[in-house]
């Protein structure tokens, strides 16, 4: 019977010891799979392996501008290098881009190599405060050029005409409107001489501002962009235009302080523009700040040139087409430093040695 009871015991105890070990590799195994669920989750939520969950792209005030275009291409690489991260485009003046960059803030911005330059050495409208921060990842070589338009009814055929004139500048935060005071300062008409003559200089939207020179409620308006314009396109449907000319020996006071050159915009730029237009201009760039991961610049710069059709050339008829990547480092000789991801990529194709 003694004997019957403890057989009995040591089955009981057999079979307690088997349901325990079989309960503890079921939980071992979900905490294994729920591990195996998270670490999956993790990386889909990237937009690479190693890539970020979200980006800001930033460049542009006016809807059509050449920041904003720039920027917008900016953002399609990022959507094809990165296809599971929150991309997003937020727009913002030449300098505040920079700035934006040099503290971190946004990771990718539109850039002018004037501006690039003195954000650098923290000299001219950045006196004092180095952005050394900031790296250079790629140019787009469509010359942003800066053209006068007026009426071709206006009586204005030079620069000494526009004394006593009322002129817009655009938004007083970008790079252009500050080559247009420097330019008209050069031409001898200061802020001060402007308002004693009757005229003034005056900032805003540049969008808003063709309107106001249809309207008369401005006699001229000074720009940068890459041409031909939309703005300067609609109104001159609809408006008799012309570009007054620019004197040489200005121009030349103009880029002894900025990283801007002299050069000719062609002639049919505009249907109604017969002769080519002598001007400054300037390329396009994207910068970075220098933390931002060298794999995210090296896989944004490599989707950028090797997706032109998706990235660029939709963006802009006279684009279409076009390789620019021949040209990826042009007016970047002395601005500001390469980032490692962007340089990387530039060695593989045989644009760096």
């Amino acid at each position: 019977m003694k004997l019957r009871q403890k057989s009995l015991y040591l089955v009981v105890f057999l079979i307690l010891t088997m349901m325990l070990v079989a309960c503890s590799s079921k939980e071992t195994g979900n905490a294994s799979n729920t591990t195996s669920q998270d670490a999956e989750s993790t990386v889909e939520g990237s937009g690479s392996s190693n890539g970020p969950t979200s980006l800001t792209i930033m460049g542009g005030t006016t809807p059509g501008g050449t920041g904003d275009l720039v920027a917008t291409i900016g953002e399609n690489a990022a959507r094809i290098a990165f296809p599971n991260a929150a991309i997003r485009k937020t727009p913002g003046g030449t300098t505040e881009v920079v700035t934006k960059v040099e503290k971190g803030e946004v990771e990718i911005g539109y850039g002018l190599p004037p501006s690039n330059y003195e954000a650098f050495h923290g000299i001219g409208l950045y006196n004092g405060e180095k952005h050394e921060n900031i790296r250079f990842v790629l140019a787009l070589n469509d010359p942003s050029y800066i053209t006068i338009l007026a009426l071709e009814s206006s009586g204005i055929n030079s620069l000494e005409d526009l004394k006593g004139k009322r002129i817009g500048i655009g938004d007083g935060r970008t790079l252009t409107s500050i080559a247009a005071k420097e330019i008209l300062k050069a031409a001898g008409l200061t802020d001060d001489i402007m308002k004693k003559s009757g005229g003034g200089i005056l900032t805003g939207d540049w969008g808003e501002q063709y309107r106001m020179l249809g309207d008369g409620q401005l006699d001229a308006v000074i720009s940068g962009a890459q041409h031909p314009m939309t703005a300067i396109t609609e109104m001159s449907a609809t408006k008799k235009v012309k570009l007054v000319p620019f004197e040489e020996a200005v121009l030349k006071k103009v880029i002894e302080k900025a990283k801007w050159y002299i050069t000719e915009m062609p002639a049919n730029t505009y249907d109604w523009q017969k002769e080519s237009y002598l001007t400054i201009a300037v390329a396009s760039h994207l910068i970075t700040n220098k933390e931002v991961p060298e794999d995210w610049i090296y896989e944004f710069t490599k989707a950028f040139w090797e997706n032109q059709e998706k990235v660029v050339w939709p963006v802009k008829q006279s684009w279409n087409g076009i390789d620019y990547s021949k040209d990826a480092l042009i007016g970047n000789d002395d601005i500001i430093p390469i980032h490692p991801g962007a340089e990387k990529y530039y060695k593989e194709v045989g644009l760096l040695p």
